[in-house]
């Protein structure tokens, strides 16, 4: 099991009747994370809320392995939860009035591609992916 905390994320082992749970810091910043995993290749994805980091991190049937691939976003604020866009190749994060779309490579790695997109709305938080129709849904809050 992965789950995202304050700073990383936690592993917990739940084989053989025993939980071993071991924790796994981000370097350098502090704060609540939220985590997701590929779908289909052995990557998981920590983004470091309110703040300008992005970790990519590779795992071995659910233990992390190596060191996290840190993307760091000039000006950004990073919210939400990350959500992986398989048929395009991308993984998509909200910040404030926009969303980044992150290119990912054949391995799950980030690729240096970001591409922001505005849309009308405060802070994105809300986004998620349809495999079937291949299609990114952004909630946006509504205008009084």
């Amino acid at each position: 099991m992965l789950m995202g905390g304050y700073s990383g994320c936690m592993v917990g082992d739940f084989n053989n009747g025993a939980l071993r749970q071991v924790w796994f810091g981000l370097p350098d910043r502090t704060g609540p994370c939220s985590l997701t995993g590929h779908p289909t290749l052995p990557a998981v994805y920590i983004c470091l809320q309110d703040n300008v980091q992005l970790a990519a991190i590779a795992h071995a049937n659910g233990y992390l392995s190596l060191l996290p691939q840190l993307a760091t976003i000039p000006a950004a604020h990073l919210v939400g939860l990350p959500v992986v866009l398989t048929k395009q190749s991308r993984l998509a994060v909200g910040d404030n009035k926009s969303f980044h779309l992150f290119g990912l490579d054949g391995d799950g790695k980030l690729d240096g591609k970001d591409e922001q997109l505005k849309v009308p709305c405060a802070v994105v938080k809300g986004l998620t992916y349809s495999e079937k129709y291949g299609r990114l849904y952004v909630a946006v809050d509504k205008e009084n």
